[in-house]
């Protein structure tokens, strides 16, 4: 493994350049998401103890959905369960790695196999019962429809034809 400072400098002397600068931020930022969406997965997935992984998604919404991309090459799809609970998104699965012919000779392995449980905390409300899943080239979209919400109405209000009692018409109110 490099070093921190070689990925930002050539020598110790020379400062970072911008660009540098902005692909370690990055790295940064995709590792400390890896640790806020795995969890204790964290040590297998990043080191290869057990296998695990879990799969890379997406999530955007337009004005009328939500929608979830997520990546799951070498998976069957019919052996897929989603699931919805409130807000959590549940993708399970199970990617089975290929079988070996007997005169096969391993050289290197990086493929991740097993089971997975992906959940994902859905930025608004959705309607469960309205979703929509393809999986076209190993990659899951799910286009899941918001929760209508009513976004009020303005009330008129009349003016009455005589003061309550008590009050006088021609006193100031302020705010």
């Amino acid at each position: 493994m490099m070093p921190l400072r070689d990925l930002l400098t050539k020598s110790p002397k020379e400062e970072p350049s911008e660009s540098a600068v902005k692909k370690l931020k990055g790295e940064m930022e995709r590792i400390f998401d890896r640790i806020v969406d795995e969890g204790v997965h964290l040590h297998d997935s990043f080191f290869g103890s057990t296998g695990e992984w879990l799969p890379a998604v997406d999530v955007s919404e337009t004005v009328e959905e939500v929608i979830v991309i997520a990546e799951l090459p070498g998976v069957d799809p019919a052996t897929l369960d989603v699931t919805i609970q409130g807000q959590t998104l549940a993708i399970a699965g199970e990617k089975k790695p290929r079988v070996l012919a007997s005169e096969e000779k391993v050289h290197e392995t990086g493929c991740r196999y097993g089971c997975f449980i992906r959940r994902v905390t859905l930025p608004v409300d959705v309607d469960d019962s309205k979703t929509d899943a393809t999986f076209a080239n190993g990659v899951l979209t799910l286009h899941i429809a918001k929760v209508v919400t009513n976004p009020g109405k303005r009330i008129d209000i009349q003016a009455a034809s005589a003061p309550f009692p008590g009050d006088d018409p021609l006193a100031s109110t302020s705010c």
